[in-house]
């Protein structure tokens, strides 16, 4: 597990994008702008006025970036390189990952448990391995429908300020047409195929008639505390203390007047926590159900490619927008890893 978390750190101090464009700054609140123009290697003349500015994918860039940043271009290229941390040598994690999988139903079998899984309930409440994945699959179809919704209502909202319709396939030529085929007696509808539609004939570009290769090999798929169990209340306390108005207005006021926070203020900040709180659960689920298959019925023997297969395979289930067959962020899921949560990150 050190060295899991060891992989997962080295890999994220590694990475940095270095950004040019100010038009690419967009957005961006005044902290990050400047943080991230003051510690480009190389640069010591610059400022956050002029940059050049250096993205990391520390926490905090990370998610002022994907929260605020109007740029497309720079959400995907910090989104993509998160999601591939510690998955490339030097620093990747599947072997270890496949590895620790193997370990852990070994010791479970060598006990008498079916599973790891198994093992894990004995000091749990969950009565069952079967109960914890309906307990999963119930929340999810709960839960798919709204974040489909949510969805919509962001798209809509995003198109009526003039932002760009998604174009999550590029095609070859402007004749090109793509589209998703949807099982509609699915919760969420979720894609199931796709396919590019090109009919015409473009001279010695494209000739008419039976002209497309068939394309093979291609998936279609992918430490114990007795005293653990005060945490989880006592960090979701900590949390939370603050929630109620009148708490938050005890403990805090205008930095010159020392006014109270507004009633209307509050209400904005209550909402902000539950804005797209379906789509943010989701991936939660997601990963609960990958955990839980990955310690109870996955062949521990196979490849560690079989597990992201898995994955992508279960994040088509739970995801309101498209699953990225590329996706490796189980590679720096520590929580299950290295983190007490393993074959329990249900109960996160």
């Amino acid at each position: 597990s050190n060295r899991f978390d060891s992989n997962v750190l080295d890999s994220t101090n590694a990475f940095s994008y270095l950004v040019h464009d100010k038009a690419e700054m967009d957005g961006l609140p005044d902290a990050i702008v400047a943080l991230t123009a003051n510690v480009p290697a190389g640069h010591d003349l610059a400022t956050a006025t002029q940059g050049p500015w250096k993205f990391t994918l520390d926490w905090s860039v990370y998610w002022a970036v994907q929260r605020y940043a109007t740029s497309r271009r720079l959400r995907e290229t910090i989104y993509l390189a998160n999601q591939a941390i510690a998955s490339a040598a030097p620093f990747d994690n599947a072997p270890i990952m496949q590895q620790m999988i193997q370990l852990r139903r070994d010791r479970a079998q060598l006990l008498g448990f079916e599973s790891y899984a198994a093992m894990g309930l004995e000091d749990k409440m969950a009565p069952s391995v079967s109960a914890v994945q309906d307990l999963i699959d119930g929340m999810r179809n709960k839960f798919r429908p709204l974040g489909e919704a949510e969805v919509a209502d962001v798209s809509a909202y995003a198109a009526s300020q003039g932002a760009a319709a998604d174009t999550p396939q590029e095609t070859w030529h402007p004749d090109v047409q793509y589209y998703q085929i949807r099982a509609q007696d699915q919760p969420g509808t979720p894609v199931i195929s796709q396919f590019y539609l090109d009919l015409y004939e473009r001279g010695d570009e494209k000739k008419a008639g039976a002209w497309i290769e068939v394309m093979v090999g291609r998936s279609s798929v992918l430490r114990t505390d007795d005293k653990a169990h005060v945490r989880i209340p006592v960090f979701a306390l900590m949390f939370n203390f603050a929630a109620p108005v009148t708490t938050i207005q005890m403990v805090s006021g205008h930095v010159v007047t020392g006014e109270p926070l507004p009633d209307s203020i509050f209400d904005k900040l209550v909402a902000s926590r539950r804005f797209v709180a379906a789509v943010k659960m989701l991936p939660q689920l997601q990963k609960a159900s990958l955990d839980l298959s990955l310690h109870h019925s996955f062949d521990s023997t196979a490849s560690s490619e079989s597990m992201f297969a898995l994955s992508f395979t279960l994040a088509k289930q739970f995801d309101v927008l498209p699953s990225l067959e590329s996706d490796k962020s189980l590679c720096s899921l520590s929580h299950i890893f290295s983190g007490l949560y393993a074959a329990g990150y249900y109960r996160s």
